[in-house]
């Protein structure tokens, strides 16, 4: 439900790390992680904490903006306009009018076996990723061509929601990150699902009897279909239902 522009503190608090895209000319999209600096009289502050936008692109005063926030369950929105020019990393925007607050679905989550391939886009450009996923979103099976340097491939344990995805890798891949990501789901048709997912944390794990080091990598879903979101979400709910379904009968579930 929507809040009162009164109550935007709530959502934009200094110190807070909000997703913020910019509407560019011609359908183009930026989009950047950006800490809240300050709520100015007149506007908010923001600085920009992740690769920065491309010095090339038009981003003037005027510029529609959207912000973005997950907490918990709940996912923050609002919209606003920009006050002046982005200028060494700081944004500054308009109070928004309003900030709709949603309880997120996809929050459901579980542990699976599932092929995932990920790899790094030739560029860290947001434009020039969705372009890319956008060309390959159609493609449903045999579009491994597609992929220039798969990083990882096969079956891996993943913490799968509808939000994004965690799993363990060999790669230290910092904050912001973007990502291709093919996930193959189960079924009688050998589909795989196309997304753009960007790290969101990265922890080192304690070194396993090979020696070798490994991160525990948590992304989320920047670019995924709607159809996409909710066959991740009825497979998950399968897969929790069939994991109940196994338990012994009398089991006491005290989580």
């Amino acid at each position: 439900m929507p809040v009162s522009p009164s109550e935007y503190e709530a959502f934009l608090r200094p110190g807070d790390v909000v997703t913020v895209g910019i509407d560019l000319p011609q359908k183009t999209f930026a989009e950047d992680f950006a800490t809240v600096v300050d709520g100015a009289s007149g506007g908010i502050v923001l600085q920009l904490c992740g690769n920065g936008f491309p010095a090339h692109l038009p981003i003037t005063g005027g510029l529609k903006t959207v912000l973005t926030r997950a907490e918990g369950k709940t996912l923050f929105h609002c919209t606003s306009r920009l006050q002046a020019p982005v200028s060494n990393g700081t944004v500054r925007i308009a109070i928004p009018e309003k900030v709709v607050v949603r309880e997120r679905r996809e929050y459901l989550k579980a542990d699976v076996m599932l092929p995932v391939n990920y790899y790094l886009p030739d560029m860290q450009d947001m434009g020039k990723v969705i372009a890319r996923w956008d060309s390959m979103r159609g493609c449903r099976r045999d579009c491994n061509a597609e992929v220039a340097a798969v990083i990882k491939s096969g079956d891996i344990r993943v913490n799968l929601g509808g939000s994004g995805l965690r799993f363990k890798i060999r790669d230290c891949l910092s904050y912001g990150t973007l990502l291709h990501l093919h996930i193959a789901l189960p079924g009688a048709e050998a589909e795989h699902i196309h997304a753009v997912g960007s790290i969101i944390r990265t922890k080192e794990l304690l070194p396993e009897m090979d020696h070798i080091e490994y991160y525990s990598t948590s992304m989320a879903f920047r670019m995924i279909e709607s159809s996409d979101r909710l066959k991740l979400l009825h497979y998950i709910f399968a897969e929790q239902h069939k994991s109940h379904a196994a338990r012994p009968s009398g089991y006491l579930c005290t989580g």
